[in-house]
């Protein structure tokens, strides 16, 4: 069979799945597919209105429901195996989902929107896809999940934060800060920030009087909390 000649849902079908299913991914409570989240814009021309392509991922993996953890972007074969990155990152970006695949059959590109790995992307062979326990460590290392916190996750899904997110937009209307993501950062910077060494009164001083948005950017950026407090706190005093 030549894959040139497969659509991009033949080559879902014929290797995608079965390669996330050869790493453990159930097909029933872990793998959705065409996993729809927009509508499509509005778009208006004088007195016709139209609504838009909405958009949807190939796939999104779930480690436990309610907790999406990867978005794979398929293409045909005539399209490189990173065919599909670009607009994977943008789904990602948008459903704030931490790492994205893209395949066209032959193997898989990942990248690691974390920052914790040692290479933001990689190219793997088809029988190498991140079996869902190598993916929830990296994700339990990106959101600084403690044991009690996980079992929260297990429970009750990311959708605890986001009514959390919710309810503090609420309450306090007009203010930012608030998203989900931003309050993953704060709960990462109290992991960060909460040892005997970091409350330190003079450490303790010049970490509060960096800006926020410079602590998001280091958290990002830095894979562990000694190199974010040396290369990103250090140099702005």
């Amino acid at each position: 069979m030549n894959k040139k000649n497969l659509t991009e849902r033949d080559i879902c079908t014929k290797y995608i799945t079965p390669a996330l299913v050869r790493a453990d991914w159930d097909v029933l409570s872990q793998i959705r597919e065409e996993v729809f989240f927009t509508k499509g814009r509005i778009i208006v021309r004088g007195k016709l209105v139209t609504r838009g392509k909405a958009k949807f991922a190939d796939y999104i993996l779930y480690y436990k429901p309610n907790i999406p953890i990867a978005l794979i972007e398929a293409k045909d074969n005539h399209h490189p195996v990173g065919g599909g990155m670009q607009q994977g990152l943008e789904y990602a970006a948008t459903l704030d989902i931490p790492f994205v695949f893209s395949s066209n059959g032959d193997a898989f590109l990942f990248h690691d929107r974390t920052g914790l790995s040692g290479q933001k992307e990689t190219e793997l062979a088809l029988d190498a896809f991140p079996t869902p326990e190598q993916l929830w460590a990296k994700y339990r290392a990106w959101k600084c999940l403690a044991p009690a916190e996980e079992r929260i996750l297990y429970g009750w899904g990311e959708s605890v934060v986001e009514t959390l997110a919710l309810d503090l937009r609420k309450a306090f209307p007009g203010t930012t800060g608030y998203s989900v993501s931003s309050l993953w950062r704060m709960r990462q910077f109290y992991a960060t920030h909460s040892s005997k060494e970091f409350l330190a009164q003079a450490v303790r001083g010049l970490v509060l009087s960096i800006p926020w948005g410079h602590h998001v950017s280091c958290s990002i950026k830095s894979r562990t909390r000694a190199r974010a407090y040396t290369t990103c706190v250090l140099p702005v005093r």
